[in-house]
């Protein structure tokens, strides 16, 4: 990637360092799991899988977590990390689909392979029924939804990848193993170190911006940025590749740019996969309305963003943040218990400075 209106060098080098701390954690995962773990480049990304013995995990019923232990046929649980090949720093919100091929030939039916929360690293994972044996595995990821809020950088991972391993092993002996998320409670300074680096990210997007702060709440650490209105690259079905724009119909009228960042209290580690609104109330009182916050890819800092439409600059406005708990797996029989509630959270005196970048 090259600096740009929204990277300089500096900036550049956090999102190194948040791919570092990644890669570390990653390879914890592959080390664990070897020799049934790879990875490769793959297009833009680098793609690497593990398989290791059967996980369960916590999901969202109602408003409550439930554990879910592996199913009894399950023989192994697989995981995929995708990331991008340009700073190393992981790709949420992909579709990811795997695709099993023993060795004698006679594809298995394609999986879906979902986002999950792992204690040290982010990821895709499923459990798998498979007798042991060889196999080809096949990976179907899709091409990065997300708007990109960079003018530069904002034009890549656009297409879907296929990746393929050769000679996968699955050792009939997997089942009867310890999980991985159970042992990486022995290790979780690997998190921390995530943590850290996006602790200092985020310092340094508050301080570019022209109002930031951040507080906790629960088991999160929620922030915000208010900025100068700005375009994105983004999907354009019709013709089918990314465009950069900024919001055409409204683009004289939009004046800010809004944006949510949200940590796990605990590691410091960011929270993809949000559902997450701002409400924005004038120095006046009047609401100004609410509006969903998308991910957003970023050069340096992910985010959840919006462009906004204010009347004039001030320093008194009142910012409101809002998510429900997300609906990811969360693995880890001790860690995994996390995000059971979403959050509510608001902000006094935020300023605003209206404008486009």
């Amino acid at each position: 990637m090259v600096r740009s209106t929204e990277a300089t060098e500096v900036q550049l080098n956090l999102a190194h360092k948040q791919g570092y701390a990644e890669e570390r954690a990653e390879k914890w995962y592959l080390t664990h799991a070897a020799p049934a773990a790879h990875q490769q480049p793959a297009g833009e990304y680098i793609v690497a899988y593990t398989l290791s013995a059967p996980e369960g995990w916590y999901e969202l019923a109602g408003q409550a977590l439930v554990w879910h232990p592996p199913a009894p046929d399950a023989t192994a649980h697989l995981r995929v990390f995708v990331r991008d090949g340009a700073d190393d720093r992981p790709l949420p919100g992909l579709t990811v689909q795997a695709t099993f091929t023993p060795a004698g030939g006679g594809a298995r039916p394609a999986q879906a392979v979902p986002a999950g929360w792992y204690p040290l690293a982010s990821a895709y994972g499923t459990n798998v029924a498979l007798p042991p044996g060889r196999y080809q595995l096949r990976l179907d990821l899709s091409r990065l939804p997300f708007r990109r809020h960079d003018p530069y950088n904002g034009d890549r991972l656009t297409h879907p990848v296929v990746v393929e391993f050769d000679q996968v092993p699955l050792a009939a002996t997997l089942a009867a193993q310890p999980p991985l998320s159970d042992l990486a409670a022995a290790d979780t300074e690997l998190a921390q170190a995530q943590g850290d680096v996006e602790h200092q990210t985020l310092d340094a997007l508050y301080e570019d911006v022209n109002s930031g702060g951040a507080q906790r709440t629960g088991d999160y650490l929620v922030g915000f940025a208010v900025d100068y209105a700005l375009a994105t690259w983004n999907f354009d079905e019709k013709k089918n590749k990314f465009t950069y724009e900024i919001d055409t119909e409204e683009s004289a009228q939009l004046n800010a740019h809004v944006e949510a960042t949200v940590q796990e209290a605990r590691t410091g580690r960011f929270v993809p996969g949000l559902h997450l609104t701002a409400t924005l109330t004038g120095p006046d009182g009047r609401d100004l309305g609410t509006q969903e916050l998308p991910f957003e890819w970023h050069p340096w800092a992910f985010h959840y963003g919006q462009n906004w439409r204010v009347a004039r600059s001030g320093d008194r406005y009142r910012l409101r943040l809002r998510a429900e708990a997300p609906t990811f797996r969360r693995y880890g029989r001790t860690l995994g218990r996390v995000f059971e509630r979403g959050f509510d959270v608001g902000f006094d005196s935020v300023r605003v400075v209206t404008g486009a970048k």
